[in-house]
């Protein structure tokens, strides 16, 4: 994605979160902004083992990494994953229920490398998030949650100071961008099947017997 300055945490609240579904307990990255060298920095968000992390620079070049400690997640199982940064310090959640370890932040701001900082949903340069993901949200300006809660449900909406909420199903409003007539077009994306019956990967009106 190319970031915007809705993205400029400086030492605003926010949150980050996410449901994943992991496959592994390698290194994996669940958020990525400017971590892929050692300049122009903001932050990563990964775990490693059983543990997970927050890294990020306040001025591009430092780097703090700290484990919020042991996430306890287990392979093949829906989590739902949120950091949160409130005032002075920032919590990790699991399912609602507040890791162990809270970072010190103090009135630090997160150093903003700009539009020219990589900012990615599931890798940096060298390491994929091998696991399920859906439904992402960054909300810059609102610490979402304060204390131990419990996950939404159903999707995530655009709350207020929602500045990015994408990976979800959705039904989309078509416009005549999509009268695909006798043209020329090209369909495609990534995917990983985990089945071989019927599988959907794209419906524009196939829902009834008119209107296809």
């Amino acid at each position: 994605l190319t970031p915007t300055s809705a993205f400029n945490f400086s030492n605003n609240n926010w949150t980050i979160e996410s449901f994943i579904w992991p496959n592994s307990q390698t290194t994996q990255v669940i958020f990525n902004y400017g971590y892929e060298g050692s300049t122009n920095r903001s932050m990563v968000i990964y775990y490693n083992g059983g543990n997970l992390n927050l890294a990020y620079s306040t001025n591009g070049s430092n780097n703090t990494d700290t484990s919020f400690g042991a996430h306890n997640m287990i392979l093949n199982t829906w989590y739902h994953v949120a950091v949160v940064r409130n005032g002075t310090t920032i919590t990790a959640y699991i399912n609602g229920i507040p890791l162990p370890t809270t970072i010190t932040i103090g009135t630090s701001s997160i150093h903003y490398p700009g539009t020219s900082g990589a900012f990615r949903i599931g890798r940096d340069s060298t390491n994929y998030l091998n696991a399920y993901i859906h439904g992402f949200r960054i909300v810059n300006g609102t610490a979402v949650y304060t204390s131990k809660f419990k996950p939404t449900t159903t999707k995530l909406t655009a709350i207020a100071n929602t500045q990015l909420l994408t990976l979800q199903d959705s039904t989309l409003t078509p416009t005549s961008a999509f009268n695909f007539s006798n043209n020329n077009w090209t369909i495609e994306s990534f995917i990983w099947p985990n089945s071989q019956t019927t599988q959907v990967i794209f419906n524009y009106g196939y829902e009834g017997s008119t209107n296809r």
